[in-house]
C-alpha cells in the first residue's frame, strides 16, 4: 500500500503544473491518502474480460488482450512483452513512473477488432 501511495504522489505532483485551484489539489491529496492511488477516480473496482491471447504464445508466456468494465470510457489491459531495445524506448520518448511500455503481436489486436465489430461501432 505504500508504494501505491507514493506512486500516487508521483503522478499528484508531475500534474502540479495544470491550472487546479488550491481547493481541487487540496482534495487530490485526501482521496490520494485515502485511496493510495489516482485509480480512485473510477470510484469502483475494474474488473477484466479476458479476449484472446496470441496464438503462436508458449504456455506462460502469452501476449493476451483483456477489456475492462469501466463506465467512465472503454479501456483495455495488455500482457505483452516488456520493451526494452534501448533505440525503441529512445524513439518512444520519456515514459512516466506509473506507466510502462509492452510490445503485443498484431494477432493480438485482431481481439479488438473482433470485439468492435461485435458490438456494432462504425
Amino acid at each position: 500500500m505504500r508504494r501505491a501511495r507514493e506512486g500516487a504522489w508521483r503522478w499528484l505532483q508531475r500534474r502540479r503544473t495544470c491550472s487546479l485551484g488550491r481547493l481541487t489539489w487540496q482534495v487530490l491529496h485526501i482521496m490520494i491518502a485515502q485511496n493510495g492511488s489516482p485509480d480512485f477516480l473510477q470510484k469502483s473496482r475494474m474488473r477484466a474480460q479476458f479476449l484472446g491471447k496470441d496464438p503462436d504464445s508458449q504456455v506462460g508466456n502469452s501476449p493476451t488482450l483483456f477489456a475492462t468494465d469501466r463506465t467512465d470510457r472503454k479501456t483495455y489491459i495488455v500482457q505483452g512483452w516488456k520493451v526494452t531495445d534501448q533505440q525503441a524506448l529512445a524513439d518512444v520518448g520519456p515514459v512516466p513512473d506509473h506507466e510502462v511500455l509492452n510490445e503485443i503481436p498484431e494477432d493480438v489486436l485482431m481481439f479488438y477488432v473482433r470485439r468492435y465489430q461485435e458490438e456494432g461501432k462504425r
